[in-house]
This record gives structure tokens, sequence and C-alpha cells, in this order.
């Protein structure tokens, strides 16, 4: 709800070529416009805090064009950036992706690989069977910096930012908390329980109760004769 709030009227544009505008109707090579798009990072920008926009494109000579790829804060696994003409920029970025691959004549496989980013260069270590990432591409590009945006909705640092929601989130655990433990006492005290009453064994213990309940006859006897000497003593005898 609140991402549609945000993208509620569709972007517009000023002085764009022609030939970024046609691109912008299929900006990540998925289908998706610019306005689709722009819904889908502001809601992962809300949900994590931040989402980053990686603007990737085909090695040279080959057929393609330059498109955009989001990556959650999980896909960062670590980053580094130094201050560089008054501001500051990512000088390494290792990225986690998951890719699909053919397998066999007519299978597919999820392979994980991670994408190193540093200003001119790239290198890609796909995952292996035995669990170890290799390279297996690497190359360089034209560009002096990393091609890689950072949208924040609650910013602490250099990709690093605390989801907006984070308070409900946590209140909405806490009445579902709450919840779960009335729902099983309620369970607990509703189940019915075995009770058997006037069975000899149930009479024999609560004869056993009254008789340890009453004071013994040697008690008795010993309580009856104080008794009567402190009656003796307060009554005078004629």
């Amino acid at each position: 709800m609140l991402a549609g709030m945000l993208t509620r009227k569709p972007v517009r544009l000023e002085d764009v070529s022609d030939v970024v505008t046609e691109q912008l109707f299929d900006v990540d090579l998925q289908g998706n416009d610019l306005n689709v798009w722009t819904y889908e990072t502001a809601r992962k920008c809300i949900r994590y805090g931040h989402v980053g926009v990686l603007v990737d494109a085909p090695k040279a000579g080959e057929n393609g064009r330059p498109y955009w790829t989001q990556y959650t804060p999980r896909d960062c696994l670590g980053w580094r950036s130094e201050i560089k003409d008054g501001k500051q920029q990512l000088t390494q970025l290792r990225l986690m992706e998951t890719i699909t691959v053919p397998d066999g004549l007519y299978g597919e496989k999820q392979v994980q690989q991670v994408r190193v980013l540093t200003p001119g260069a790239f290198e890609i270590h796909q995952k292996d069977k035995k669990g170890d990432f290799v390279l297996i591409d690497e190359g360089t590009t034209s560009l002096s910096e990393i091609p890689f945006a950072v949208a924040y909705s609650n910013r602490i640092g250099v990709l690093e930012s605390r989801p907006p929601l984070a308070d409900i989130a946590e209140l909405n655990l806490k009445a579902y908390q709450v919840q779960s433990d009335l729902d099983n006492q309620l369970h607990i005290s509703a189940v019915p329980m075995l009770a058997i009453y006037g069975s000899r064994s149930q009479q024999k213990k609560s004869a056993q109760a009254r008789r340890s309940a009453q004071p013994s006859r040697k008690c008795q006897k010993r309580i009856h004769r104080t008794f009567r000497k402190q009656l003796r003593r307060a009554v005078p005898q004629a």
C-alpha cells in the first residue's frame, strides 16, 4: 500500500532521447516498464530500508543494450568505499546472484555466483559442485566508477539502513505471541480430564484422610486427663 502511494503517479520524463525512452518500456529485460519497475523498487526499499540498482550491459561485441538489476541488502555481501572529489564512492562491491543454467538435455538448475565489481573491471565467481567459488569470467569496462546506485528509506550509513516498518513488525510479532499464548491456554483448559468418584480406592483414600485428620485414642485420653485436672483446680470441692 505504501509503495502504491509513492508511485501512484507515473514517472515524467524531460529532455530524454527517443532511444532511452524506448528502452524504458523494458528497463530490466523482463518486460517491466519504468513505472512497474519503480513500484517494485519502492516496495523492496520500504521492506528492507534500502535497495541497490546495478546498470549492467552485455560484453563488447555482443548484441544487446544496458538494463537495470535490483539487489536487496541480502544480496550485498560486502563493499569498500572512499571519498573522491568530495563525495563518497564505492571502490569494490560484491554481489550474490542466482542464475539458471541448462542441466542435461531438458532440465535446468539454479547456480549461485558472486559478482565482484571495481571501477573499470569485474569478476564472476561461480559455485561448483564442491561448494567452492571458482573464477569463471572477468573483464574490463570503460567506466571510471561502479554503475551501482542505492535508494534509501531510512539510511544509517553506506549501504546500511533500518527498515521503516521494523517497529510495526515487532508490535505485530508481540501481538501474535500473546494471541498464541491465549490460544494455548484455551486449548489446555478446554480439554476434558477423566475423574472417578465413588470407587473403592477413592473411599479408602477418603477414610485414611479422615483418620489422619482426627487425633488418636492416646491423644484423646491425654487431652481428657489434662482437661479434668484443669477443671478440678478451677472448681473448689464442696
